[in-house]
Parts: C-alpha cells; sequence; structure tokens
C-alpha cells in the first residue's frame, strides 16, 4: 500500500510537471520607468561624446512630461561626465516648469542657463516670470529651484494678486465702530 502511495504521488508530481512544461511561458513586461523619458526635438544636433557638449538648434523643444516644456531657437547641454553640469537655452526661450500639484510656472527670456550643481536657473534678457500668485519681470531671475526661491535683480517689477495675499488663516476682523480713539497721553519727563 506504501508502495502504491507512492507511485500515486510520483504520477501526479509527474503529470503536474508535464502540465507545467506544456502550459506557455509567463509574458514578462517590462517594468515602466520611475520617470517617463525626455523628449527633445529640433531641427539639427550635434553631439560630442568625447567632449561632453550637445547642441540643438532651430525649433528646439524640450518635452519632460509633467515637470517642464521648453523652447527656444538654440540648446546645448554640457556634460563632461555621466552628469549633465549645465543647459544653456538661448533666443526667444520659454520655460514652463510644473510642481507635483501641476501649478505651472511660465518664464520667458533671451537666454535661460541652468546650473545643475545648486539646481538654479537664471533668466535674463528681458526676462519674466508668472504663476497663479503674480509675475515678475527684471533685468536677472534666479529660480532656485531646490529651494523654490525666486530672486530678481535689477529694474525688478512684481505683481502680486490678491487671491496670493488674502488669507484664510487670519482671525476675523472686529467690526468697525464709531467710538472715539483713546486719547494719547504725553511721556512723563
Amino acid at each position: 500500500m506504501k508502495t502504491k502511495m507512492q507511485l500515486g504521488l510520483l504520477a501526479a508530481a509527474a503529470r503536474a510537471i508535464l502540465a507545467a512544461d506544456q502550459s506557455p511561458p509567463p509574458e514578462t513586461k517590462p517594468e515602466p520607468s520611475a520617470e517617463p523619458d525626455i523628449i527633445i526635438t529640433s531641427e539639427s544636433a550635434s553631439m560630442d561624446f568625447k567632449g561632453g557638449l550637445t547642441i540643438y538648434r532651430g525649433n528646439v523643444k524640450v518635452d519632460d512630461p509633467g515637470k517642464m516644456l521648453l523652447t527656444a531657437a538654440l540648446l546645448t547641454i554640457i556634460r563632461p561626465s555621466t552628469n549633465i553640469e549645465s543647459i544653456v537655452a538661448e533666443t526667444n526661450v520659454v520655460i514652463d516648469l510644473f510642481d507635483p500639484n501641476g501649478e505651472k510656472t511660465h518664464a520667458l527670456g533671451a537666454r535661460a542657463v541652468y546650473t545643475a550643481s545648486n539646481n538654479i536657473v537664471e533668466l535674463t534678457g528681458n526676462p519674466s516670470m508668472e504663476n497663479s500668485q503674480g509675475s515678475m519681470t527684471a533685468d536677472l531671475i534666479i529660480l532656485n529651484r531646490l529651494n523654490n526661491n525666486l530672486d530678481g535683480k535689477g529694474n525688478v517689477k512684481t505683481k502680486l494678486r490678491s487671491s496670493f495675499l488674502a488669507t484664510t488663516n487670519n482671525p476675523p476682523k472686529e467690526p468697525r465702530t464709531n467710538a472715539p480713539l483713546p486719547a494719547a497721553t504725553a511721556p512723563k519727563p
């Protein structure tokens, strides 16, 4: 009986193995990357892999889905090693930056320089930036993407939207009365 049971188990195991061998292998799908690809289009491109310099010319468009859209006439990427050192966009630069909540910041200028080591974008050439909070023009606009700071230098003009200035955490104002103000007293000598 023990031998018949062992043979029965062995036969069942063999059937399971044969059935597994005849079934098609499971499909292997590539894992989706954590970040979508950045797409750069232009009329021409020159890539010097040894020198770490890439230049895109003519109707350049950079699309980093959900994060940034940039257009310019000329884009230079300086990448001396495996990491980007800086990116320079020139002539009619338009940048739309998106924060994690989808809030858009729209920037314009003649030139934009991104420095990777400090995550700073500098806009020159009659630059301007605008978002739902307001807008700024200046001779130089500096956007620190690490701490979300914006600096304007030279001929700065800032427009803040009233909705940005209104806060909901202020205590309610007390109603005005026509009661006279207390009389001021002079300090004692």
